[in-house]
């Protein structure tokens, strides 16, 4: 009775602290959600570019298509980027599309905590407090560029690692066909993130197989002694292995056949700054790569000191308590991770933009690490310590978020208003004067953020929006039919004086348009002014917002049907 009763005085402050700490976990979930719902739109890069291709898929879906056909047609190469729009454009036959991308939006933000925390308590069930500081990183870079099937691919990442440590090599038929599931469905969100499943599964069999041949010891320091029983395979490994390369072989060949159908030729950029690539990786927790403010450099910086003391504790505690399993794992994946992010190529499938989705990818996976060699249970001090720390770290981060939305939100009120003088079987040719400021290199406007946004202008009835980056890439579901999106007027027309050209894109499209759409005032964009001279034969002025941010002229011959 007595030994009982100091056993529940000594699990006392750990229950406690667990009971704040889910309590914490929840509230910080609902609070991530207020971004969402502050305006119609969540306003990224790609997110409008995404929603559209989704409506259009749904289109060709119901055939639906009598004016889409004309410019746009499914993509019928094998690609391997469809989960988002497939999801999306299903939710919009019971939703409207806006709720569709809401919907979209909520389920990254509740699924990347719940899905993160599962993988980390599978390591580390005493641990689950570190799973906080996931928070910071939810609104990131990868987030505000639009990657929705990214996204979604962490999400499934997570869970394949939770459930890959959950199952304990018992291969049993029904545990290979949930991995073997979440496999392709990792697949279908986006190929990087199903080889990065590939490592992090491979590295944590090969650390199971070490860590049962050389007990628990590092095997690479009895080399000389244990070499030749390390390289002899067991049946059990070899058994494990064949699982593996069985798991692994529908999406693995699925994989194969879409890098062979969709060769590129790609430069690869050799880094000669690495300091200012590690400084990189604060666009894990950042709006945007150039985004030098104050408020960020004091929150990423203390998210690093965070993560770099936490890390120099777990070392230490490794190195005293001689408990390496899944260290061979995440060392290799660590190593393999970093490596990536310091001297990937400089652009696939699309550019640069690889890199930070490498970043959040050791970023969260430093934070499993440091979990997974926690005191055994965390320390009242420590609990109280990480709660406050990363309790500060999360608002901030929420606040900074919030802060930059409400920048944009005036903006975005004022250029959605012309949504209502589109009318349905419109053909749109947008121009926004982002395209041409970040040419320059030196925008004076609007934010990046805004490059895509005509795509929320044309989510009618039959409505065609001609600017629409992603029908030029065949790892989308929608390309443009019988012309070349490469060689876009609106994008690739340098000559700052000359107008938009209005007669090569219907050349190329061989279609009318019946609506242009012009957003943007700076005087930087002399294309603005010239184009609005050129639009006065054959259009004419339908909206000019308030603060004559966007304009909309319709084609004189144009009848709304």
């Amino acid at each position: 009775m007595v030994a009982s009763k100091m056993v529940l005085e000594q699990r006392h402050p750990l229950s406690k602290g667990i009971s704040i700490e889910i309590f914490l976990f929840s509230f910080l979930t609902g609070l991530y959600l207020i971004p969402l719902f502050l305006e119609k739109y969540t306003l990224t890069d790609d997110g409008p570019a995404h929603l559209y291709n989704a409506l259009l898929l749904k289109n060709f879906w119901d055939g639906n298509t009598d004016l889409i056909d004309n410019f746009y047609q499914l993509n019928h190469h094998f690609s391997t980027n469809w989960i988002g729009h497939v999801t999306l454009a299903l939710l919009m036959y019971s939703i409207p599309a806006a709720l569709a991308e809401k919907i979209i939006l909520l389920s990254y933000i509740v699924g990347l905590p719940l899905t993160f925390r599962y993988a980390l308590t599978r390591l580390n069930p005493n641990a689950s407090i570190y799973s906080l500081l996931i928070f910071p990183f939810l609104y990131s870079q990868v987030f505000m560029y639009g990657f929705y099937n990214q996204s979604i691919s962490f999400i499934l990442l997570f869970l394949f690692i939770g459930k890959w440590i959950s199952i304990d090599y018992y291969f049993t038929r029904r545990n290979i066909l949930i991995l073997t599931g979440l496999v392709l469905l990792i697949l279908f969100s986006h190929p990087l993130t199903f080889l990065f499943s590939a490592l992090i599964s491979g590295a944590f069999l090969l650390d199971h197989y070490t860590y049962q041949r050389s007990g628990n010891r590092w095997p690479f320091m009895q080399w000389k002694s244990g070499l030749i029983k390390l390289l002899s395979l067991p049946e059990n490994f070899r058994q494990s292995l064949q699982y593996w390369l069985l798991i692994y072989a529908p999406a693995g060949l699925l994989f194969v056949y879409f890098i062979l159908s969709n060769k590129s030729k790609e430069e690869i950029y050799i880094p000669h700054e690495q300091l200012d690539f590690l400084w990189g990786l604060a666009s894990m927790t950042t709006i945007l790569d150039s985004d030098g403010s104050l408020l960020t450099q004091i929150l990423f910086s203390l998210l690093s000191l965070t993560l770099v003391i936490l890390l120099v504790i777990t070392l230490r505690r490794l190195l005293y308590y001689r408990q390496y399993k899944y260290f061979l794992a995440f060392v290799v994946i660590g190593s393999v991770t970093f490596v990536l992010y310091l001297f990937m190529p400089e652009r696939i499938a699309g550019g640069f933009i690889i890199r930070p989705r490498i970043g959040f990818l050791f970023c969260t996976l430093l934070i499993l690490t440091i979990a997974t060699y926690s005191s055994e249970p965390v320390s009242d001090r420590m609990q109280k310590s990480i709660l406050l720390l990363t309790f500060f770290l999360a608002t901030g981060f929420l606040v900074r978020q919030i802060r930059y939305m409400n920048t944009l939100s005036m903006e975005m009120e004022e250029i959605l208003t012309a949504e209502r003088f589109i009318p349905s079987h419109a053909v749109v040719l947008p121009y926004t004067s982002i395209e041409y400021d970040t040419r320059l290199k030196n925008p004076e406007h609007l934010p990046r953020h805004f490059i895509h946004i005509s795509n929320y202008l044309c989510l009618g009835d039959q409505q065609v929006c001609l600017h629409n980056y992603q029908a030029q890439y065949n790892y989308f579901p929608i390309n443009g039919r019988q012309w070349d999106f490469v060689k876009d007027p609106v994008i690739d027309q340098l000559s700052p004086k000359k107008p938009l050209n209005i007669a090569g894109f219907e050349q190329l499209s061989h279609g009318q348009i019946t609506h242009v759409v012009l957003i943007g005032t700076t005087e930087r964009d002399p294309k603005l002014t010239s184009t609005r001279s050129e639009l006065a034969s054959e259009f004419h002025k339908v909206y000019t917002s308030a603060h004559q941010l966007v304009t909309v002229y319709e084609r004189n011959s144009f009848s709304a049907q």
